[in-house]
């Protein structure tokens, strides 16, 4: 008796094959270019032939490894340089701390049409990673380098061979200096985004030659760089008409100076962040919302000579300002909150109002932002003079930070509280007895402090799981000291 083959595993064969028949090659690769990184590497996995598509370079022109930041070696980044070549368009070391000089000297080699690099907190490069770059990357157009150890050596380096180069962060890179920021600006005209936060060695010197070089700047940043002044503003205003965001956070030596002469050049401003700077007063934000009516997120913390007289202009001549920081501004009162609430921002764009340790804010303050239909937070932190009652009248759609231990707010709002623990740490559960309507409550409320994320009920109740912010972002100290939320289902 002679046995014969059998045949079902040839037939599997070709049933499992028959999408590589039925699809050409072209639209393989095609639907595996929408895939990330994991989704590609399993793919590889398949068989042979998807992992010739898979790893095709074409299907690589835009890699983020922050998800794998730790295990990141310089042999990774070597590999991706050749496997992707000039494919590669984006790459996203941030945080990858064990990338080194060698691995982005391939890197640079291989792939010369990069045009978006980010080397955030990869603290083993050097000065030479920037040199590679500017040998073969002629179309590097973003270059993020915060939190690293270049140099003015680096900046030189850039200046000479990526002259396409239009954003450039160089954020808590202590050793740069003037010389760095001139040769920059006279290699790198184009640039249009210019982040230096925490950079206390430029000063007006290195901010002149920027903005004399560079007038087609649009966002600026010198949070923290104590050594500016009102020279260095006056220089970015006069030179740069498009700019449309300035952050002088943490400059104290500015001075109203610098405000009129951005309003008188720089109409186009969308975003004014000034923290901590206290020698502006009234006087020059007044000026900036006379002529800057575009205006829709100004950060005034800190901005402690400021008084009614800057909410009324801002509210008369700012209609679409959307987030306004107030927080220590200790001269606002319930007038000048009144006249914010009836200008014309109010009804339609006012989303964020933060008034932190505003000693003199009272109820009144919260009856005047009754109007205001489109906010969506307002920040009463350490305002003593705020009352549950007070609380109680405000639309309770509103998510609000409020003072005082965070069960007795929540109790306030008709919210009963127990606590408890699991694997992450100490919760809140909440309940809220539902009214004759069914409460319309959102599957997720975002709070500045808490998470608020519905996990279930019975008939006639809604039960809810407080998180503390720790379990999506790093959780602060404000949080910890039970900075109190209060969310109110509407109904």
């Amino acid at each position: 008796m002679v046995l014969q083959k059998r045949k079902p595993a040839r037939i599997f064969q070709e049933d499992e094959a028959l999408i590589n028949k039925k699809l050409p090659k072209e639209v393989l690769i095609r639907v595996f270019s929408f895939l990330d990184i994991v989704s590609l590497c399993r793919c590889a996995q398949v068989c042979k032939y998807w992992n010739i598509l898979a790893l095709d370079g074409s299907n690589w022109k835009r890699i983020d490894l922050f998800s794998f930041q730790v295990d990141v070696q310089g042999c990774v980044v070597e590999n991706i340089s050749r496997r992707s070549g000039g494919f590669l368009k984006a790459l996203s070391l941030h945080g990858c701390q064990w990338v080194t000089d060698p691995a982005l000297r391939i890197f640079a080699e291989q792939c010369n049409n990069i045009e978006d690099l980010n080397l955030q907190g990869c603290r083993r490069i050097t000065d030479l990673t920037c040199e590679s770059l500017s040998q073969h990357c002629p179309n590097l157009y973003t270059l993020d380098l915060r939190s690293t150890n270049v140099g003015d050596r680096s900046l030189k380096y850039l200046s000479d061979g990526c002259h396409n180069l239009h954003r450039i962060n160089i954020s808590w890179c202590g050793d740069i200096t003037e010389n760095g920021v001139e040769a920059l600006a006279r290699g790198c005209p184009k640039l249009s985004h210019f982040i230096a936060k925490g950079c206390d060695q430029i000063n007006d010197a290195a901010v002149v030659q920027l903005a004399r070089h560079c007038p087609g700047l649009e966002v600026v940043s010198l949070e923290r760089c104590d050594s500016i002044t009102d020279q260095s503003v006056t220089a970015i205003a006069e030179n740069c008409p498009l700019l449309h965001y300035i952050c002088l956070s943490n400059c104290p030596a500015l001075r109203d100076v610098s405000l009129l002469r951005l309003a008188a050049h720089c109409p186009r401003l969308v975003t004014v962040e000034v923290a901590g700077c206290a020698n502006f007063t009234d006087h020059g934000f007044q000026a900036l919302a006379r002529n800057c009516h575009y205006l829709e997120k100004m950060d005034l913390e800190d901005c402690v000579a400021i008084s009614d007289s800057t909410l009324a202009a801002l509210a008369q001549n700012c209609p679409r300002l959307e987030t306004l920081t107030l927080s220590h501004c200790e001269l606002i009162t319930d007038e000048g909150i009144r006249m914010l609430g009836t200008g014309p921002c109010s009804t339609e764009h006012l989303a964020v109002l933060e008034l932190d340790n505003c000693p003199l804010i009272t109820d009144q303050s919260l009856e005047h932002l009754q109007a205001c239909h489109n906010l969506q937070r307002i920040g009463l932190y350490d305002c003593q003079l705020i009352t549950r009652n007070g609380i109680k009248r405000l639309r309770p759609a509103y998510q609000l930070l409020l003072p005082g231990p965070l069960e007795a707010v929540l109790r306030a709002a008709g919210l009963r509280v127990t606590f408890g623990a699991d694997r992450h740490g100490r919760f809140l559960r909440v309940t809220r007895r539902q009214r004759r309507r069914r409460a319309a409550v959102a599957d997720h409320f975002h709070a500045y402090y808490v998470w608020l994320c519905k996990v279930g009920g019975r008939p006639g109740l809604n039960q809810y799981l407080i998180l503390p912010i720790s379990y999506q972002v790093t959780y602060g100290h404000r949080a910890r000291q039970a900075c109190a939320v209060c969310l109110v289902p509407p109904g």
